[in-house]
């Protein structure tokens, strides 16, 4: 049998790698990646209920009220993303204060 005939076979298509055939190691690997999907699906899930639960949207921001559903989508999407640093930034200073006075009060 040359190698020309031997393409296409079921023999030709399981190869065996320290014991495991190539099919098993790859519904291995295709069952983490799903499930690594399905916990980053579920945490995108509980983050954005937390966000609609606990936070206010501005009722006047860029996007807002738009003649066009998807430029306005668009346009809040990238209003939210731009803000991230600025409210990172505050935030963190609001947390470094209080630390620091509650540690300054302890001295």
């Amino acid at each position: 049998m040359s190698a020309q005939s031997a393409i296409g076979t079921p023999e030709s298509s399981t190869v065996t790698v320290s014991g495991n055939s190539a099919s098993s190691v790859a519904r291995r690997r295709m069952r983490r990646a799903t499930l690594g999907m399905i916990v980053g699906l579920v945490i995108q899930f509980v983050a954005g209920m937390l966000l609609n639960l606990f936070t206010k949207m501005p009722d006047s921001h860029p996007g807002s009220n738009p003649s066009d559903y998807f430029s306005g989508s668009l346009q809040s999407m990238i209003w939210a993303i731009m803000r991230i640093p600025v409210d990172f930034a505050t935030r963190f200073r609001r947390e470094f204060a209080t630390r620091f006075r509650r540690v300054l009060a302890h001295l």
